[in-house]
C-alpha cells in the first residue's frame, strides 16, 4: 500500500499504476489522495522541471501513448496513458469504487467536482493577477467567492442528507473538496508565494 516517489518517468514499476505530475500540490493532489485512500500501490513520478517536461518527456508520451498529453497523467498497468486531471481523477473514481453506489451518487459527485472547478478558476484568477490587482482579488476571493461557493456546497450537502460530500460513502468529490479547502486555507494565511 502507498506510493514510491520518483524523479524519472523511466523508473515506472511494471504492473502498477503510475501518476505523473509536477513536484507540487496542484491538480495532482486529489488523484493522489484518492489512490492513497484506496490503498492502491502506485508510483508517484515527479517531473523534474519544465524544460525536461516540455522537451523530451511530453514528446515521447505524445508520440507513443496519447496525443493529448498533459500533466497530470496516469499510466495503467496495461500501459494506457490517461491525461487531463479530471479524466485521471474520474478514472480512479470509477476503478476504485469512489463514485458512489448509485447513478444519483455519481451525478452528485460530478456536480460537486464541477462547482469546485469553478471555485478553482476563481483561485487561479487571483493567484495570477498582476501584483497591482492581487490585494483586491484576494479580498474578493475571500469575501465573495469562498462564501458563495462554500455556501452553495453546504446547502447541496445538507439537502442531500449524505454522510459525505456526495454520498454515504467516500467519493472522489471528497478529495476535490479537501484539496480546495487546503488551497483556501493557504489564501487566508499566506501570500501568493505559498499557494500550491
Amino acid at each position: 500500500m502507498g506510493c514510491a516517489a520518483s524523479q524519472n518517468t523511466k523508473q515506472q514499476s511494471a504492473g502498477k499504476l503510475t501518476l505523473t505530475y509536477w513536484p507540487l500540490h496542484g491538480l495532482g493532489a486529489a488523484p493522489r489522495m484518492a489512490l492513497h485512500f484506496s490503498g492502491v500501490e502506485f508510483d508517484d513520478v515527479l517531473v523534474g522541471g519544465a524544460d525536461k517536461w516540455f522537451g523530451e518527456q511530453s514528446k515521447a508520451i505524445g508520440d507513443e501513448k496519447n496525443a493529448l498529453v498533459n500533466l497530470p497523467y496516469l499510466t495503467t498497468p496495461e500501459g494506457d496513458v490517461i491525461v487531463q486531471s479530471q479524466a485521471v481523477l474520474r478514472h480512479i473514481g470509477r476503478t476504485q469504487q469512489l463514485y458512489g453506489a448509485t447513478s444519483t451518487d455519481a451525478a452528485r459527485v460530478d456536480q460537486i467536482i464541477e462547482i469546485l472547478i469553478e471555485l478553482r478558476t476563481e483561485f487561479y484568477k487571483m493567484t495570477y493577477a498582476p501584483e497591482s490587482e492581487f490585494a483586491s482579488m484576494k479580498a474578493s476571493f475571500l469575501e465573495v467567492s469562498l462564501p458563495y461557493y462554500y455556501g452553495s456546497i453546504e446547502k447541496f450537502i445538507t439537502a442531500g442528507k449524505t454522510k459525505y460530500a456526495a454520498a454515504d460513502v467516500v467519493t472522489i468529490a471528497d478529495f476535490v473538496l479537501v484539496d480546495q479547502m487546503q488551497l483556501a486555507a493557504q489564501v487566508y494565511g499566506g501570500d501568493r508565494a505559498t499557494f500550491g
